[in-house]
């Protein structure tokens, strides 16, 4: 991507990443067997392409599946590029593709942007570290606590 590029949003699928820039391109990188980078090929790339924009078109949001990506547009028009075996890209093929192909439903509404592993609160750590009180025993130094979270992170229920 040019230098100086501001960057609104980021996304990571399995083995392959996706940025928005302000301007509406998008770019991704990493691997690309399934054309998840959306630039025509199945090269893997290690530097950030650009995505192939449809004619005119400028993104406002996106997404990645495992390896597939998303991205709604400025009109409200949803598109996916990518592996495609369970249908996910939307458009009544099992086909994968390589650059971005509009989802059939038609045009869509921006919502805010979820994933697929939210960040897990719940996950015990063992805080204070353990201790061993005898050489070769392992005994906790105190009972199991959540850390504290911190404020701009939002809980999931």
């Amino acid at each position: 991507m040019p230098t100086g590029t501001r960057l609104v949003q980021v996304a990571a699928g399995k083995l392959f990443s996706l940025a928005l820039a302000a301007d509406g391109t998008a770019y991704a990188w990493g691997d690309n067997a399934s054309g998840q980078l959306g630039n025509s090929t199945t090269a893997s790339s290690q530097v950030p392409v650009a995505v192939s924009l449809p004619t005119g078109g400028r993104f406002v949001q996106v997404a990645a599946g495992q390896l597939h990506a998303l991205a709604l547009a400025a009109d409200g028009s949803l598109y996916a590029w990518g592996g495609n075996a369970s249908g996910q890209l939307g458009n009544g093929t099992t086909a994968p593709s390589t650059a971005p192909v509009p989802v059939s439903q038609g045009a869509a509404r921006p919502a805010p942007a979820s994933c697929r592993w939210p960040l897990a609160p719940r996950i015990r750590w063992p805080w204070p570290p353990m201790v061993a009180s005898t050489p070769g025993a392992t005994t906790p130094a105190a009972s199991w606590a959540t850390p504290p979270t911190p404020a701009a992170v939002r809980r999931w229920p």
